[in-house]
C-alpha cells in the first residue's frame, strides 16, 4: 500500500510541478517560468491551476490569452483579455490584442474602441495611430483616417503599410497629387510593392497623367500580370494619348483574364471605331 501511494504521487509530479506553498500568485510564477522556457504544456497547466484557486488572477489571464493568440484561437484569447480588461482597465496588452483580434475580423468599430484606448493610455505609440488609421479607413472615415495615419510616420515594420494607405485615404478624397507623393515614399521602402505601384498609377490616371500611369502599370505587369484591370487601366491611358492599336492589344489582354466586364469590351469597342 504504501509503494502504491509514493508511485501515485511521483505520476502526479510529473503531470504538473508542486510548489512547496500552493497559492495562486506560485503557480503564476511557474507557468511564467515554463512559458518563457517555452514548455507552454506545462504553463498552461499552472495557469489553469492559479485560476482555479484565484480567478481573478491577472497574470495568468493574460498568459493564457497571448497563449491563445499565439494559437490562433481568438475566441479564447478575446475571453481572456476581456476578463482582464474587467480586472485592469487599462492593461495595454489586452487593449492591444482585443484590437487586433476584431480587426482581424472585420469588425472595424469594435477594434477602434481599443485603439482609442490605447491612445488615451499613450498617444506617442505610431503603430497604435496606424492601426486607428486602418479602423477608419475600413469605415469610410479617410479625413480622420488621414490625420491618424500622420501621426503614425515611425521607422517600424510598418512605415511601408502608411504610406500605402495614406495614399488610399487621400485617393478616396480626391486628393490625387497628394496620393501620388505617398505612394512614391512607399515604392521608394520596397520597390517590389506591388498595391502601391497600382494604386499610384490609378491616382496618376485620374489626373490624367496618363504618360505616368502607363509605366505604373507596366511595372505592376511585371510583378503581377493577372489582375485584368492593369491592362485595362493601361489601355484606356494609351487610347487617351492617341495610342489605339496598342490599347487595343491591351483592352484584349483585360478581356482574356475576364471576358464578362462590359466596360473592357466597351473600350475595346470605342478604340475600334476610332
Amino acid at each position: 500500500m504504501i509503494k502504491l501511494v509514493v508511485v501515485t504521487i511521483f505520476i502526479f509530479s510529473m503531470l504538473l510541478p508542486l510548489p512547496i506553498t500552493e497559492s495562486s500568485s506560485t503557480y503564476a510564477e511557474m507557468g511564467e517560468q515554463c512559458y518563457l522556457e517555452k514548455d507552454y504544456e506545462t504553463s498552461v497547466k499552472c495557469f489553469d491551476k492559479a485560476l482555479e484557486l484565484d480567478p481573478e488572477n491577472t497574470c495568468s489571464l493574460e498568459y493564457l490569452g497571448k497563449y491563445s493568440m499565439e494559437n490562433r484561437n481568438l475566441d479564447m484569447a478575446e475571453i481572456y483579455f476581456g476578463r482582464l480588461i474587467e480586472l485592469e482597465p487599462e492593461n495595454k496588452c489586452a487593449l492591444k490584442s482585443l484590437g487586433e483580434i476584431h480587426l482581424s475580423q472585420e469588425e472595424y468599430d469594435k477594434a477602434l474602441y481599443y485603439y482609442n484606448k490605447l491612445l488615451e493610455i499613450d498617444n506617442s505609440v505610431g503603430k497604435t495611430w496606424f492601426y486607428k488609421g486602418i479602423c477608419l479607413k475600413m469605415l469610410g472615415n479617410y479625413d480622420e483616417s488621414v490625420e491618424a495615419f500622420d501621426k503614425s510616420t515611425g521607422d517600424y515594420e510598418t512605415l511601408v503599410l502608411i504610406w500605402n494607405d495614406l495614399g488610399y485615404c487621400y485617393y478616396q478624397n480626391g486628393e490625387y497629387d497628394k496620393a501620388i507623393a505617398c505612394f512614391d515614399k512607399a515604392v521608394i521602402q520596397d520597390e517590389c510593392y506591388y498595391d502601391a505601384i497600382y494604386n499610384k498609377g490609378i491616382s496618376c490616371y485620374k489626373s490624367k497623367k496618363y504618360s505616368d500611369a502607363i509605366s505604373c502599370f507596366e511595372k505592376a505587369l511585371d510583378l503581377n500580370n493577372s489582375n485584368p484591370y492593369d491592362y485595362f487601366y493601361k489601355a484606356d491611358s494609351l487610347k487617351r494619348l492617341g495610342e489605339y492599336e496598342k490599347a487595343v492589344l491591351n483592352y484584349k489582354k483585360a478581356i482574356e483574364l475576364d471576358s464578362k466586364n462590359p466596360v473592357f469590351w466597351s473600350g475595346l469597342g470605342l478604340s475600334l471605331i476610332i
